[in-house]
């Protein structure tokens, strides 16, 4: 690992950060200002209006972070046209999300701008082209015909944007699920070519970690759909760019495996295939609204709000390690250790904060019982 682009990547981590950090809070008060905010209802968990803007904290500690990298000479200008079209396109999907996040468009039109968007960075060349099989039969890649590959690639970028809508149901999951996808991402891109789209990971970890401070359990801001659909897209991009496109990469980055991104990804596709799955066994639509999602289904087996959260981040982790575990070979043990140790210390304190809550209930009947 060259030291030098180590200690770029966290200082610009770092300044996404704390850009998004110090730019909430005014996004707060200006969303409180002009009504801006969540109205609680029974779908929803929080018991107060909720400022629901907090994407573009996000948008604005990315655009700012990659600004900032641009000047100082750190982006390779190899990669310069896969992060502006990457940035246009991204910042289009947020100002749709924020159009509906202050005026509730209609699912028709969101679905249709996506697509549009879909269409324009396929036309740029980030496309899924290509499938990886040299894992199974040596230097084997089965190239995509452009029609198919256009359907597929737009079908691709539309389900992980609302992946990560849907994902957006308690506070800080799906900006976590972010942090720990963007981390893979960034590892499996750093591990096998040497590019500015790393760059792009570091900012959007760290203006999510710059997020969280104020949309972890108990939010002061949400994301809203602006924000969803910014980092749903940018995930999805770069899914293509780390396995599926033949245009963005070349012989000395080979991720070696198509399933790579998507258990990176896994906890937001499998959550939107089964609640489409129900929705559709019940014979509702797969686009109604319910609780039937992942974390819904965690705060019915009694987990409470704050460890439905960290129970995902567990799970997404784990499918994380996976991956990694495939792409990363030399480090295979310590990476499945490392998972392996996160869900046992989670599962350890799940279980003595059950047993410590049952003692202090037999303490207060027996005191009860005394009395």
């Amino acid at each position: 690992m060259d030291t030098s682009i180590f200690i770029r990547i966290i200082a610009i981590t770092c300044f996404s950060g704390f850009i998004s950090a110090i730019t909430v809070p005014l996004i707060i008060k200006y969303g409180v200002k002009k009504n801006l905010v969540d109205i609680p209802d029974e779908r929803k968990r929080h018991s107060k209006p909720i400022v629901r803007i907090g994407g573009t904290a996000i948008g604005l500690s990315i655009f700012l972070s990659l600004s900032l990298a641009f000047f100082l000479n750190w982006i390779d200008p190899t990669t310069w046209s896969f992060l502006k079209v990457s940035l246009i396109a991204s910042f289009v999907l947020l100002i749709l999300g924020l159009a509906d996040d202050i005026y509730t468009l209609s699912p028709f039109y969101r679905l249709t701008f996506q697509v549009l968007i879909s269409i324009f960075v396929w036309q740029q060349g980030i496309r899924l082209d290509q499938i990886d099989l040299s894992w199974m039969i040596e230097d084997y890649y089965f190239i995509i015909p452009k029609f198919l590959s256009l359907i597929i690639t737009a079908l691709w970028i539309c389900m992980i944007i609302n992946a990560f809508n849907w994902l957006d149901g308690l506070d800080g999951l799906a900006a976590g699920t972010c942090v720990v996808s963007s981390f893979g991402f960034l590892m499996i891109i750093f591990n096998f070519q040497s590019t500015s789209i790393y760059f792009l990971m570091a900012s959007l970890i760290g203006s999510c970690i710059g997020f969280l401070l104020y949309n972890f359990y108990s939010a002061k801001i949400y994301m809203g759909d602006c924000g969803s659909y910014f980092i749903g897209f940018l995930l999805s991009i770069i899914a293509i760019y780390s396995s599926y496109s033949d245009k963005l990469t070349d012989e000395t980055f080979r991720s070696g495996n198509p399933f790579l991104p998507i258990f990176i990804l896994l906890l937001p596709i499998a959550d939107m295939f089964c609640v489409i799955l129900i929705r559709i066994s019940k014979g509702k639509s797969p686009f109604l609204g319910d609780r039937n999602h992942f974390h819904h289904r965690l705060l019915k087996l009694k987990f409470n709000h704050k460890d439905s959260v960290l129970f995902s981040y567990v799970v997404n982790q784990y499918f994380v390690a996976i991956a990694l575990s495939i792409c990363l070979e030399n480090f295979r043990i310590p990476i499945l250790l490392t998972s392996h140790f996160i869900v046992l210390i989670f599962a350890i304190k799940k279980c003595s904060f059950k047993i410590q809550k049952g003692r202090t209930l037999n303490i207060y009947f027996e005191a009860k019982n005394l009395k």
